[in-house]
């Protein structure tokens, strides 16, 4: 499954940064500004695709971006780390490992 950051519900994200995080007041609303009313429009040669309104995501190529993709997906490492399983998180890359020893083996028939 992908959940990368054009995926980003903002709702979930601004409530992740206000609940999980204690952003308040005017840093909140700004990040809600920044994330609102926002647009998307490509251009190949002198051909323009329509104007759509980007509903979901953070700004990818931004500073902030990768910021608030990982904390958007911060629960993630709480849930993997109830199952003793090794991981390693940044921006939109998740890498998990499991330790095997000879006794865990399933013998092959």
């Amino acid at each position: 499954m992908y959940i990368g950051p054009d995926l980003v519900d903002h709702t979930l994200l601004l409530d992740r940064l206000r609940c999980s995080f204690g952003v308040t007041g005017p840093a909140l609303q700004c990040l809600a500004s920044y994330l609102t009313n926002r647009t998307q429009v490509v251009t190949i040669g002198k051909v323009k695709s329509p104007i759509v309104d980007l509903a979901r995501g953070v700004p990818q190529g931004s500073v902030i971006g990768p910021l608030l993709f990982t904390l958007y997906i911060s629960p993630l490492a709480q849930l993997i780390s109830q199952f003793g399983i090794f991981h390693q998180q940044f921006a939109d890359d998740s890498q998990l490992y499991i330790a095997l020893s000879p006794s865990n083996a399933v013998p092959c028939i």
